[in-house]
């Protein structure tokens, strides 16, 4: 973990993990998910996780799959995000750590330097980062 940003960390509830662990072990089979709303921009949460219905397709897996999404259910699963903001145009955003960290050469940057989504330069920084910046 990084010591000059702050990393945010969210325990999942149970209801997430379970449609977390459902979509991943069926990502790739040809289980037909239902999802609790045929709007697309209604399928997924505010975190950006489906919406999919948790007994529905839960009752579609078969033995093993159910297995392995009852023991990821048990586990303690936190997301993990980093807030960015942009040096230029000040746009803000909840960046997941996992992607921030893809994204990063830590041999090379002290902090990431991403770029910003909404005005495409590489200027959207840790918001710790850009607070230290912004007071000097």
């Amino acid at each position: 973990m990084p010591e000059n940003f702050t990393v945010n960390k969210r325990l999942l509830t149970d209801e997430e993990k379970y449609r977390r662990a459902i979509f991943f072990y069926t990502f790739d089979s040809n289980i037909k998910l239902e999802y609790e709303s045929d709007n697309f921009d209604d399928a997924f949460d505010e975190y950006g996780q489906p919406l999919i219905k948790i007994k529905d397709n839960f009752d579609k897996l078969d033995d093993e799959t159910k297995s392995l999404v009852l023991e990821f259910v048990k586990q303690d699963v936190y997301d993990e995000s980093v807030d960015f903001k942009c040096i230029r145009c000040n746009y803000e955003e909840r960046v997941d750590y996992e992607e921030v960290c893809d994204l990063w050469d830590e041999d090379e940057e002290e902090y990431p330097k991403l770029y910003c989504p909404e005005c495409d330069k590489p200027y959207f920084i840790p918001l710790d980062i850009w607070n230290k910046k912004k007071n000097k």
